[in-house]
């Protein structure tokens, strides 16, 4: 999960001030006629952003394969479909402080604003931990462990969705993919489904999800299985991203049935 730390009132003066060092304006797409967008919320590691980088500092290294050729599946079917990245909003492609990086992910966050404002349907890809040792009772749905004082975090593959902030289009379209050959053709590839979560939605609180799951095109987190796991499994990132084709493309499917049945161009 990524957080926001950097004050307001600095956001704004030093935007004012350095934008044009700061941001970059080539990632222009055209969001009124855009079908899909395609994000992965997380940064690729530097000394300054640790905990925006996903799990282990390494998550984008391994699920951009994943990102591109869900995109490229998409274009296939006769989706119009956009990757943004937070790098994407940076001058070169290379974001150099903590400064910066609060400054592009509130401009991010207004690029999700108005892709929801458009019903453009919003994928966030993401892959999850395996197994993480906790001490919050809170994250575990249904606790059996006698001791409550440390718990075993049971990641894989899941669909999430912001727990209070989406529309009735973005809940019908997260049920039709839970519903859907999605998890069961990633069940057959070796991949674990998170305990509890093969027919039922991940509610949890998540920015971009609160942001994105207004769109009428539908939004949705999906954690493609556990990292580690998928090492295990296919060894590199693109072959991850192979061996999770079919489920991705029934994740295309299902955004152009949805579209379809909402009218949306």
């Amino acid at each position: 999960m990524r957080f926001h730390t950097f004050n307001f009132f600095c956001k704004v003066f030093f935007s004012a001030i350095f934008s044009p060092l700061i941001l970059s304006n080539h990632w222009n797409h055209s969001l009124e006629d855009l079908d899909v967008l395609i994000i992965s919320d997380h940064t690729i590691l530097q000394n300054f952003n640790l905990d925006t980088s996903g799990f282990d500092g390494i998550e984008r290294t391994f699920v951009d394969p994943s990102i591109k050729l869900f995109e490229k599946i998409c274009t296939e079917i006769g989706l119009d479909a956009a990757i943004l990245n937070i790098e994407d909003l940076a001058p070169n492609h290379s974001i150099y402080s903590r400064q910066q990086q609060d400054i592009i992910y509130n401009h991010y966050d207004k690029i999700l604003l108005e892709a929801a404002e458009n019903d453009v349907t919003i994928i966030s890809l993401h892959l999850d931990a395996e197994k993480i040792e906790i001490n919050d009772f809170s994250q575990i749905p249904y606790p059996t462990n006698e001791d409550q004082e440390s718990f075993i975090y049971e990641g894989g593959a899941q669909l999430i969705l912001e727990q209070d902030k989406f529309s009735n289009e973005t809940l019908e379209f997260a049920h039709r993919l839970l519903f859907s050959r999605f998890l069961d053709l990633i069940e057959s590839q070796g991949v674990t489904i998170r305990p509890t979560y093969q027919t039922r939605l991940r509610l949890q609180q998540n920015i971009s999800m609160s942001i994105a799951g207004q769109s009428k095109g539908g939004a949705i987190l999906i954690e493609l299985g556990a990292l580690d796991e998928l090492k295990r499994l296919f060894v590199t990132p693109e072959n991850i991203a192979v061996n999770l084709s079919d489920p991705l493309r029934v994740v295309a499917n299902t955004i152009a049935a949805h579209r379809k049945a909402h009218w949306l161009k």
